[in-house]
């Protein structure tokens, strides 16, 4: 980011793809701000971008930019960029938090918006049709504004629900709005706090429609049940009270006139008052009846009867009410708007059968063969094989450069690798910036020699060109850890902060739990400092080989249970615990050796009631036989086993310090007691769960790996947080 200021304008320069192939001019009155960006990645995201600078577009934008793009190929030192103007004038924080998202730049995008902003975002998502891009960051920004919406000065949420496509706050606010809304001057308008005021101006007038026509539909309903009423009681016959008293009809008709006067209601032809809103009609109506007209007839007495039940058969209250309550939350798909929890969105097991421009199943073999169109405007393609599934990707190699430092020198500028000598050859022979994209067939290949989770890598793809739109909503732990994998190799793991919730989140809880060993690989990935040195830890602890490959054994009382770890988690890591391991484990042994030493020493009496040697030999006795029931002497010699792990060995050792402690309390020898020889066994359990205790956590940044830290960005420092990048 460069500022500048020129007499009392700022200027602002915004690397949001230092990569990028144009620039956005943004001017407002106070601030202009230049956005460096990338044609592919808004053509991804955006149809209007699409349309305006896409490979078929035949707009003037589209033809310049082809023209630079040809200029920067040939050019041997950087020419200028592609410039368009954005024709509204945005806010110029809302625009760039936008422009982050769709280039993925998570590090620059705030977790927290307020509503003025998170309006601002809406207009622009609305305006470009790329709302469904911004997902998970719009839940994130929504979800601490839900209670906002019933409250005054918040109608604009209503839009912010229709573009994100909430339903939820969609549905509340057109139903409140229909209940209280007037017509002033022929608009549609709602009242907050007894002012009215119109709706918001980019809210579609379809929208504004269907919430006034509900409100009038609803509304001549009631009309019509105040005047059936009205018209009852105008008739002097038959009497409607029950006791016969015409006096009660008179009454009744009274509070009638007086209550449907004061709302204009009592003109047959006058309809629905266009300056009051239904939930006034019917709280003044029923307010009038039961305040006022109730308490009287409650009090009119014929004989022993009170007129009561001349006021509860003229059932009005249930009946305007019952209306009141027919109006009902609009949805969103009446508007041919898809939810937001739509099933576009595909489980885990799908990602591959996708239907439309996303997928094609070529053939199905004892392979099956797929290919995936992540951008259907791709300039190359990603092929990977494995056993049971050939996949190749259509891609961008300008999203993946934007996305991946690996990418970024596998295919980037300057880079030596074959892998983009050839790149360049097969663009070359294209006239024109996307002229390649007519024939896929002659698409570059770039074959992933990795044995990746075809799905996994697809997600990663999607991400990296910020088609978020039907990524899965949840993952099973496996998948988390195949997608961490890809992350964590092509150094783009930041894509999946905002994910977290989502994916990684609800197995949180189980970090400790059995079958969960792996995550310490998610731990590495994202930065869970304190997470990955407990597990390191507990690890080494619990650490055993079997046929030289390193498990982790969990033990109870009644089985063990061996555990691979993922093959993914970088060998330096293993090797580090087992190091812990092996360190513990010498000191176990050295402390078996010595005792063991010592009571096989016959020069020397070590039973402390001087009773000979025969307490010696007892002890020396149960020592070799814990010793061989442990496993820790085989052959006649003292080795750690490759099976047994810290815990079992400090286990069994404070096992065999508490049996000796028992034989021993009650040994009688010469006359003395000997319940204080055991004390050498029981500093040797001391010492095996000292070396166990000693076992130290390993911290990421042995591995060369800072723990993550969150990188707050706030609203008022997205102009101010990109750091300088070298063009």
């Amino acid at each position: 980011m460069s500022e500048a200021t020129q007499e009392d304008h700022t200027l602002i320069y915004l690397d949001i793809c230092p990569y990028g192939d144009m620039e956005i001019a943004l001017t407002t009155p106070t601030i202009d701000v230049t956005y460096r960006v990338s044609s592919h990645q808004l053509c991804s995201a955006s149809s209007v971008f699409r349309a305006m600078l896409g490979p078929q577009s035949s707009f003037s934008e589209a033809n310049e930019l082809r023209r630079h793009q040809r200029s920067s190929s040939t050019a041997s030192s950087e020419c200028s960029l592609f410039r368009i103007t954005a024709e509204e004038e945005y806010d110029p924080t809302a625009l760039a938090t936008v422009l982050y998202v769709l280039h993925g730049r998570v590090e620059y995008i705030p977790e927290s918006v307020n509503f003025e902003g998170l309006l601002e975002i809406a207009i622009i998502c609305d305006y470009y049709d790329c709302a469904a891009t911004m997902r998970p960051w719009d839940e994130i920004w929504m979800n601490p504004l839900q209670s906002l919406t019933s409250k005054p000065g918040y109608e604009s949420w209503l839009f912010i629900a229709w573009v994100f496509r909430n339903q939820s706050a969609f549905g509340k606010m057109t139903e409140s709005f229909s209940k209280c809304s007037v017509i002033v001057n022929g608009e549609f308008q709602i009242l907050v706090d007894g002012n009215a005021k119109a709706l918001d101006c980019h809210l579609p007038q379809g929208i504004i429609d269907a919430i006034a026509d509900q409100r009038a539909k609803i509304g001549e309903e009631i009309v019509r049940t105040c005047r059936s009423i009205i018209t009852k009681y105008e008739a002097d016959n038959p009497i409607k009270c029950v006791y016969g008293v015409r006096t009660c009809d008179y009454l009744i008709f009274a509070g009638l006139c007086k209550s449907f006067k004061s709302m204009n209601l009592f003109d047959a032809d006058a309809g629905l008052p266009t300056n009051l809103d239904l939930t006034t009609i019917v709280k003044t109506t029923i307010s009038v009846l039961c305040d006022g007209l109730g308490s009287i007839l409650l009090n009119l007495k014929t004989g022993s009867d009170y007129h009561s039940t001349c006021y509860n058969n003229l059932l009005i209250v249930q009946s305007l009410q019952s209306l009141l309550e027919r109006i009902k939350p609009l949805s969103l798909t009446s508007f041919s708007r898809k939810l937001a929890t739509s099933e576009t969105r595909l489980q885990w097991e799908r990602f591959l059968h996708t239907e439309g421009s996303f997928s094609r199943q070529i053939r199905r073999t004892d392979t099956d063969v797929f290919h995936l169109n992540v951008y259907e405007y791709g300039d190359m393609q990603i092929v990977l094989k494995t056993n049971k599934i050939h996949a190749t990707y259509t891609v961008s190699s300008h999203q993946l450069r934007a996305g991946s430092p690996i990418f970024r020198d596998l295919l980037g500028q300057g880079s030596t690798f074959q892998e983009h000598i050839r790149h360049c050859h097969e663009q070359t022979l294209d006239t024109g910036l996307h002229a390649e994209y007519s024939n896929q067939e002659t698409h570059y290949q770039l074959e992933i020699k990795k044995d990746y989770d075809p799905t996994a890598f697809s997600i990663v793809l999607y991400l990296l060109h910020a088609r978020v739109q039907i990524l899965p909503e949840s993952m099973d732990f496996e998948d988390v850890i195949s997608t961490l994998a890809i992350c964590d190799h092509y150094h783009c793991s930041a894509l999946l902060q905002p994910w977290n919730d989502k994916w990684i989140k609800s197995w949180r809880r189980l970090w400790k739990s059995s079958g969960y060993e792996n995550w310490l690989f998610v731990a590495w990935v994202m930065g869970e400092g304190i997470i990955f040195q407990t597990l390191t830890k507990k690890f080494a602890q619990r650490g055993i080989f079997r046929n030289n490959e390193f498990l982790i054994a969990i033990e109870d009382d009644l089985e063990r249970v061996d555990k691979d770890l993922s093959k993914f988690i970088p060998q330096a890591i293993i090797d580090a615990i087992i190091e812990q391991r092996n360190t513990a484990a010498e000191k176990i042994i050295q402390a078996c050796r010595d005792i063991y030493e010592k009571y096989s020493n016959e020069s020397t009496t070590k039973c402390r009631s001087k009773a000979g040697k025969i307490c010696d030999h007892f002890i020396f006795g149960e020592l070799h036989l814990g010793f061989k029931a442990a496993k820790l002497i085989q052959a006649d010699a003292f080795n750690f086993p490759q099976n047994i792990s810290l815990n079992r060995a400090a286990a069994d050792l404070y096992k065999l310090s508490t049996t000796v402690m028992s034989n021993f309390d009650h040994l009688i020898l010469g006359g003395n007691s000997h319940s204080g020889c055991a004390g050498d066994v029981v500093a040797l359990a001391k010492s095996a769960q000292a070396a166990l205790s000693g076992v130290k956590p390993l911290p990421l940044t042995v591995f060369g790996r800072k723990p993550a830290e969150k990188q707050v960005v706030s609203w008022d420092k997205v102009l101010s947080s990109t750091e300088e990048v070298a063009k």
